[in-house]
């Protein structure tokens, strides 16, 4: 199960890709082959031609990934972890 996020309450609505990314303490290559795969979903907005991600979205992926699942076995214990070191 995911960590609970709601001790980090400054995390913004929409995240570019780099915020989006280190919201799930993944790299941005890595948070980019997850979405491309479908376990992250697609960006929501677009500003300008920023990409944005809804972290609601986002947390509702990370929440919704079936214990089963080979990328969340891989990643194991830390799947969705956030600390404050990773917060930009």
């Amino acid at each position: 199960m995911p960590r609970d996020l709601s001790q980090y309450p400054d995390w913004p609505a929409y995240m570019k890709k780099a915020t989006a990314a280190a919201y799930c303490d993944l790299s941005e290559y890595q948070f980019g082959q997850w979405v491309d795969s479908g376990l992250f979903p697609p960006p929501c907005k677009k500003q300008n031609r920023t990409e944005l991600w809804s972290k609601a979205e986002i947390d509702k992926a990370r929440v919704d990934v079936p214990e089963n699942d080979p990328i969340k076995q891989w990643v194991g214990g830390n799947y969705g972890s956030v600390s404050r070191e990773t917060r930009p």
